[in-house]
C-alpha cells in the first residue's frame, strides 16, 4: 500500500482528480444551461460537484464566491496532506491567492465592501481605514505590499519561494502558475471575453503540461492546484453570472 504523505500517493490521487476534470463538451453544456440547477445536474461525477454542494440554497452573488473560497482553501490543505511534510509550508500558502484581489481593493484606499466585513476571514483585517494585516496573521508576509497588485503578486511569490526552497530554474517550469495569479489580480471588465478564454486556454494547457513533466516530483502538485483555481475561476463565472442575470442566455 502506498504510504499517505508520499510523492507516490499524491501523484496517485493528483491523477485520479484530474481524470474527473469536466470536458470541453460539459463546459459547454453548462455554459448552455439557463438554470443553476442545470448546472449543478451537469456537473454530477465531475470535480465540480463538491463546489456546486448546497449552491442551489444560495442567491446572493457574495455568498457564493464565499463558499468556493473556503472550497478552495479545503482543496489545498488536502493536497497539501497528500504531499511529504517538506512540502506543505508552500502548499497551503496557495490558500491564500482568492484573497489577493479582495485585500488589494480594500487596501487601495476604498472603503471595504459590506460582505468582506462579514466575511470570517476579512473582517479581522477591514476596518474604516482600509485594511490592518498583524504581524502575527497569516498573511503578515504580504502586509507590506498590498497597495500595488504587482506588488503584491511578487510579495505572494517570494515567501511561496522561501517556503518552497525552489529555485529560479525550477519555478521557471511553473510560468503559468505565475500568470495565473497575475491574471487573477487583473479585474475581469479590463480583459475582453474572447482574450478571458484565450488566456484560460493558455493557461489549462501549460499547467497540464508541467504536470506531466514533473509527475512524481513535488513542482506536480503546484500544477495540480493551477489547475483546480482555473476551474474554480470557470465555474465560479457561470454560477455568479446566472444570479446576478438570471433571464439571460449564456451560450458562449
Amino acid at each position: 500500500m502506498i504510504p499517505v504523505g508520499s510523492l507516490d500517493y499524491a501523484q496517485a490521487r493528483m491523477q485520479s482528480r484530474l481524470g474527473r476534470r469536466p470536458s470541453e463538451p460539459v463546459w459547454s453544456a453548462i455554459e448552455h444551461a439557463r438554470e443553476l440547477e442545470a448546472v449543478i445536474d451537469l456537473a454530477r461525477g465531475t470535480t465540480l460537484a463538491d463546489p456546486l454542494q448546497g449552491l442551489g440554497e444560495v442567491r446572493e452573488v457574495h455568498a457564493v464566491e464565499g463558499r468556493l473560497r473556503v472550497h478552495w482553501r479545503a482543496a489545498v490543505e488536502e493536497a497539501a496532506l497528500w504531499m511529504p511534510g517538506r512540502w506543505r509550508p508552500a502548499l497551503r500558502w496557495c490558500a491564500v491567492l482568492p484573497d489577493l484581489p479582495a485585500l488589494h481593493h480594500a487596501a487601495s484606499g476604498r472603503s471595504a465592501y459590506e460582505w468582506m466585513r462579514a466575511d470570517p476571514i476579512y473582517r479581522e483585517l477591514v476596518d474604516e481605514d482600509g485594511v490592518r494585516v498583524p504581524a502575527s496573521h497569516a498573511l503578515a508576509p504580504l502586509a507590506a505590499s498590498l497597495h500595488a497588485p504587482r506588488e503584491l503578486a511578487r510579495a505572494w511569490g517570494n515567501e511561496w519561494l522561501r517556503r518552497a526552497g525552489l529555485s529560479a530554474e525550477q519555478l521557471e517550469d511553473l510560468v503559468p502558475l505565475r500568470r495565473l495569479l497575475s491574471h487573477r489580480l487583473v479585474p475581469a471588465t479590463v480583459v475582453a471575453e474572447a482574450g478571458q478564454v484565450r488566456v484560460r486556454r493558455a493557461l489549462d494547457a501549460g499547467l497540464l503540461a508541467a504536470f506531466r513533466r514533473h509527475a512524481i516530483e513535488p513542482l506536480a502538485a503546484f500544477a495540480y492546484l493551477g489547475l483546480a483555481a482555473l476551474d474554480l475561476e470557470r465555474l465560479r463565472g457561470e454560477v455568479t453570472r446566472r444570479l446576478a442575470l438570471p433571464t439571460r442566455s449564456f451560450a458562449s
